[in-house]
């Protein structure tokens, strides 16, 4: 705090460069009378007080495109892991045990995956997604032009109903929070007829989930018959199963922790993967961390590094200190999260804040 407020032989700076972990808040704002700005290497901004920010003249600024790669990346390998049960096998393998296994494995190839927030990192997931053969549905909350063939979804509901997969790409505000609940897992299941051939779809062989039908005479239930595959009506009867997937690359507070937890205890969920959490250490070591998940079979669980990678790293340095050169130096705020976007187009001297007025909190 001296070094903000220029105490204790410390010079007042007057721009402040932090990471995810750090938060900059209102008395922090308030005490450094001479920063100008603040740049946060990496993309999410919800624990600073950017209205604070707003308030003191301080503009905010991010790199929300520089990293969208590396989580795209990582959610397509953890969608291809969990589909072959990858984790588990290997933690067998590396405890001296055997199970070459096919069982409940599966190609992603002519799967869907339902992507809920179809942002920079959501229409990411999404190209890589098809050039997998996926197909691709997704739900915002705003229209979004569709990448490649994608198809967005009025409701949320309507892309769970479809989805083998679903994955999470929203911002942490108010109405996130908690978003994916029992009431949605309730909703993820898979259609898995279509991994049975047309031929199985022949007389007396149909799904192992639907309903029985009573038959008159014994009253007996029995499967209907039908001579050669299920007609359009009595599709959605027949197509749902549970065994799906959830992975979180968002927020940790999106999900309902206990609940995703108990839809992979049940088996409700085929697996699951998460890369934040409610609650996460501030510092890397042994023994800081514990969740619900820890343990469950078939759960991917990574210490938030989504962006994590050397080119994202280098991508954000660069995107963010140009950002923030750009307004010490010539008073662009293009890409501050708590400011109006100005682009000025010569060189101007910035000596003091902007003073707090309507005409800056337009």
């Amino acid at each position: 705090m001296s070094k903000l407020t220029g105490t204790n032989g410390h010079e007042a700076i007057h721009a402040i460069g932090v990471r995810s972990k750090t938060a900059i808040t209102k008395e922090c704002f308030e005490a450094a009378k001479r920063l100008l700005c603040v740049g946060c290497y990496c993309i999410g901004t919800d624990n600073h007080d950017l209205e604070a920010g707003e308030a003191a003249g301080v503009p905010v600024f991010n790199a929300p495109y520089a990293n969208t790669r590396s989580v795209a990346e990582l959610v397509i390998s953890q969608i291809i892991a969990l589909s072959r049960q990858m984790m588990d096998r290997s933690a067998e393998c590396h405890r001296g045990a055997w199970y070459k296994v096919s069982k409940n494995c599966c190609e992603v190839r002519g799967k869907t995956l339902g992507i809920i927030g179809y942002g920079h990192v959501g229409s990411q997931v999404s190209v890589l997604a098809e050039s997998l053969g996926m197909k691709v549905v997704y739900y915002d909350v705003v229209p979004k032009m569709a990448m490649g063939n994608a198809t967005q979804c009025s409701t949320m509901d309507e892309m769970l109903e479809q989805a083998d997969y679903v994955t999470l790409h929203v911002p942490k505000l108010p109405t996130t929070k908690n978003l994916f609940g029992a009431a949605q897992f309730a909703k993820m299941c898979v259609p898995r007829d279509h991994l049975l051939t047309t031929s199985a779809r022949t007389s007396r062989q149909l799904p192992l989930t639907g309903p029985p039908i009573l038959s008159s005479l014994s009253r007996r239930p029995r499967l209907p018959t039908y001579p050669h595959r299920l007609t359009s009506q009595l599709w959605p009867t027949y197509r749902r199963r549970k065994g799906s997937y959830l992975i979180n690359a968002s927020r940790g507070d999106i999900v309902v922790i206990d609940d995703f937890a108990e839809a992979l205890r049940t088996g409700h969920l085929a697996g699951g993967a998460a890369d934040v959490f409610p609650s996460e250490p501030k510092k890397n070591g042994e023994n800081l961390f514990n969740s619900p998940l820890v343990g469950l079979p078939n759960v991917i669980l990574t210490p938030h590094i989504g962006g994590s990678t050397e080119e994202a790293q280098a991508a954000i340095g660069m995107e963010v200190s140009t950002a923030m050169i750009k307004y010490i130096n010539m008073g662009i705020t293009y890409g501050a999260v708590n400011f109006p976007q100005v682009l000025w187009g010569s060189p101007v001297a910035i000596t003091h804040r902007p003073a707090r007025s309507s005409a800056c909190r337009c």
